[in-house]
């Protein structure tokens, strides 16, 4: 009998079936009812133990936000919006470009789902522009927009994670820069004050070395590529005192504010990847 016992209490640790073979066993041997018992508080204990564990588990899972990329691009959008309402107007063009670009990529996974290649480009480019605007978003932090700007931050760093985005792989950032500084040039062009020597100024400087920029970078984000980029970053700092001259609507102030966001997450594009002042000799071709 007691060859027995050992032999389904093995076979318990098998399967659900052997288990049911093993109480079976039980309730045949009652001249043995101390083991069976005893090893039923064991078993019980087991399945208590397990519960538990399987209970902080689903606890625990349940702390952790979900994975709803819509949905966390669309409350980014609405924490923008709020904090939109405590800028300057100076402020507004900045929050402004980063806006358009979350709401973008909620349209575009909305529209066109994950996975699709516009809907990549649209969200990396939602979250670059978020993790290049830290020190933005410290310059305008204030007690009563904080869990907004918390929440754009974490929801970020978690996205990246999750979708594995990184700056290194970027390859095509720069082109979607200039592709956005081409319309943003094009509009303050369109402005009926605009003095008639900058207009000239710019004008060059959009359908020449702009254009320039455009054709290198459509295959990729090379060295001469990030070379050429640093020099269209500086070109349209020096226009600057320009643009503040080109009016004070808050249509200049909207165009102005993205403008030099996106000079500024070019600047800090190129310097991660540690882009030196001149290209190798083998480069420069």
């Amino acid at each position: 009998m007691k060859v027995l016992l050992e032999k389904h209490f093995i076979a318990w640790s098998k399967g659900p079936s052997m288990i049911v073979s093993f109480f079976v066993s039980i309730i045949k041997v009652r001249n043995y009812l101390t083991i069976p018992v005893a090893l039923v508080s064991v078993f019980m204990k087991r399945v208590l133990s397990l519960s538990l564990i399987l209970l902080l588990g689903s606890w625990a899972n349940a702390q952790v936000a979900p994975y709803n990329p819509e949905g966390d691009f669309n409350q980014m959008s609405a924490n923008l919006a709020k904090i939109n309402r405590y800028l300057l107007s100076v402020d507004q063009g900045q929050l402004t470009a980063i806006k358009k670009a979350v709401d973008k990529a909620a349209e575009d996974v909305r529209m066109r789902g994950m996975g699709n290649g516009k809907t990549n480009q649209s969200i990396f480019r939602a979250l670059f522009s978020i993790r290049w605007s830290s020190s933005f978003f410290d310059h305008i932090r204030a007690v009563k927009i904080v869990p907004e700007i918390d929440y754009i931050k974490e929801r970020e760093t978690f996205l990246s994670a999750r979708l594995e985005f990184n700056d290194i792989a970027a390859y095509t950032i720069v082109h979607d820069i200039a592709d956005r500084f081409d319309k943003l040039l094009q509009d303050i062009l369109n402005l009926p004050s605009l003095d008639a020597d900058f207009s000239s100024k710019l004008t060059q400087f959009k359908e020449k070395d702009l254009q320039q920029l455009l054709a290198k970078s459509f295959y990729g984000d090379d060295l001469p590529t990030l070379l050429l980029a640093r020099s269209i970053h500086d070109q349209l700092d020096k226009f600057k005192p320009y643009f503040r001259n080109a009016g004070t609507s808050q249509q200049v102030f909207i165009i102005m504010g993205e403008l030099y966001t996106l000079n500024d997450l070019l600047s800090n594009y190129a310097g991660f990847r540690n882009v030196p002042k001149e290209a190798p000799k083998e480069n420069q071709k």
